[in-house]
């Protein structure tokens, strides 16, 4: 589904979008900084998911930026495959999918347990957000 300008193309995570299920894993696992608004490479986002996948313990992914940015994707981020994953973008991150192509998902979402906080997600050509159970009302 498309977006057109306006407060109706944009859906915001105001406080916890919890996905899947109420109540994070309360395992400690890593703390992945984004550094790098890239699309791709050391210290993105895409790069924060990966590691978070790997590692087989519920992770926190935050933001290291001094303002509001925006990451401009060029394709769909990896799924989030293990649960636990917090996402929290510290009300100063916009996700950008104007340049994602093939009815692109913001978010995909394939276990269980995971929370995207304190974010905006726009202009993604399919979902802001899928999983199993859920899809995301944009």
């Amino acid at each position: 589904m498309g977006t057109s300008s306006g407060t109706s193309s944009l859906w915001r995570v105001v406080t916890t979008l919890t996905l899947a299920f109420l109540g994070i894993n309360s395992a400690e696992g890593a703390t992945f900084q984004v550094t790098n608004a890239s699309d791709s490479g050391p210290g993105t986002l895409r790069d924060a998911i990966d590691q978070s996948n790997s590692n087989g313990e519920s992770d926190t992914i935050t933001f290291n930026f001094g303002a509001t940015t925006t990451i401009g994707l060029t394709g769909p981020l990896p799924p989030l495959t293990e649960g636990g994953t917090v996402i929290n973008g510290g009300d100063t991150i916009i996700l950008d999918g104007s340049l994602v192509t093939d009815r692109g998902i913001g978010f995909a979402i394939t276990s269980a347990n995971n929370a995207i906080e304190n974010m905006i997600i726009v202009n993604f050509p399919g979902l802001s957000y899928w999983n199993r159970r859920h899809r995301s009302p944009a």
